[in-house]
């Protein structure tokens, strides 16, 4: 929600040629920094649970999924604050969003992350996008 409230402010401004780069760049980290903050959240729950062996049913991926979304608003935000195409931190988020979506088991769950599958799907360079194809089918690329 912040990020697409930070895309409408970006946009109004520049069509009213009133646009700050310095004040987008402070907004897009302010967002960039609760994401991350969010992220480190999951990480440490996932070492939690690493660590006590526990067995995850495809019911209880509630921490790949929040995973998912979280990095699909990072990839967002990068392309929001004007990073696309080129930046590190995009082709990071792209590429660690891709790997969750890779973690979760099965294909029962993609109808619960669609929204990520899209963002992440549409920034995926040319290069991974087959990979990416692979993951989002359950290797079945013919499906796409």
């Amino acid at each position: 929600l912040e990020t697409t409230k930070l895309n409408d402010w970006e946009r109004e401004h520049r069509k009213n040629q009133k646009l700050s780069v310095a004040e987008l760049v402070r907004r897009g980290t302010k967002i960039e920094t609760n994401i991350n903050q969010g992220l480190a959240v999951i990480e440490s729950q996932r070492s939690d649970q690493e660590r006590s062996d526990s067995a995850i049913a495809i019911e209880d991926q509630s921490l790949e999924i929040t995973e998912c979304f979280a990095l699909a608003a990072l990839t967002y935000l990068y392309v929001v604050s004007g990073a696309y195409p080129d930046p590190l931190e995009l082709k990071d988020s792209v590429s660690r969003g891709m790997d969750v979506l890779n973690t979760l088991p099965g294909q029962k769950l993609l109808d619960r992350v669609v929204w990520p599958v899209c963002v992440i799907g549409c920034i995926t360079s040319e290069s991974k996008q087959e990979l990416f194809r692979s993951i989002v089918t359950g290797g079945d690329v013919a499906m796409c």
